[in-house]
């Protein structure tokens, strides 16, 4: 598997600075397998590692069965709702924020914030403007000029025909599916709301640059809760 560098970086500041000795990676399978939690474990030397997620591959079960790496195999909002995080000293969202409705971003960061030290964010930022808003308020025209897909996509060609639909398996609208592009999320949005959950911005840096698109930029942000 290939490995962003960028994420690698923020694994590894975060346990210079914090020598944390648990890390949860959330939604951390799609397009690595697992790849970061793994890395953490077998690299970091983080005690305990669990990676949750509800599409688990079978590379990423053998790696993380390989590697003594936790998997827990949920629903994000299900595992929150649940209460089973725990006091965890470290939390990876590595792409995941921008995808997230019911409950959207803001819900899942308060979740998190009442157990979570350290939580280390790598999204896609907005940077055409200071505030953020959801894509999928957007019509099919605008959406599609500003992510970086097409309508002729599989995953996505049906996404405004059909947009209330309910799907099967998530019992939710498809126009709230994590599959999509759904917030554009600017890093002024992210860090008063990290603020106001009452962590402190210990690092931030522009890493991948969406060279195709302008309307995006992948930052790195290192979050510290100053009330635990």
């Amino acid at each position: 598997m290939e490995l962003d560098p960028s994420k690698l970086d923020l694994l590894c500041l975060a346990n210079e600075l914090y020598s944390p000795t648990s890390l949860c990676d959330i939604g951390g399978i799609w397009g690595v397998d697992g790849g970061y939690g793994v890395y953490a474990k077998t690299v970091l030397g983080i005690e305990n590692v669990r990676i949750v997620d509800s599409h688990w591959t079978d590379t990423a079960i053998r790696y993380c069965k390989d590697s003594d790496v936790k998997i827990v195999d949920k629903f994000i909002d299900t595992y929150l709702c649940e209460d089973k995080l725990g006091n965890t000293d470290c939390v990876c969202l590595f792409h995941f924020l921008l995808h997230q409705v019911s409950p959207d971003w803001r819900e899942i960061l308060r979740r998190l914030s009442s157990s979570v030290k350290i939580v280390l964010i790598n999204n896609p930022q907005w940077i055409l403007a200071k505030a953020g808003f959801r894509l999928m308020d957007l019509d099919s025209n605008e959406y599609f000029s500003v992510v970086p897909h097409s309508e002729s996509e599989e995953n996505y060609k049906d996404l405004f025909t059909a947009p209330l639909e309910i799907d099967p398996l998530h019992k939710k609208p498809r126009r709230d599916l994590h599959h999509f592009w759904q917030w554009a999320i600017t890093n002024n949005d992210l860090i008063s709301w990290m603020n106001s959950l009452g962590y402190d911005l210990k690092y931030i840096r522009p890493s991948s640059v969406w060279s195709h698109n302008k309307h995006f930029q992948d930052y790195g942000f290192i979050f510290y809760n100053t009330k635990m």
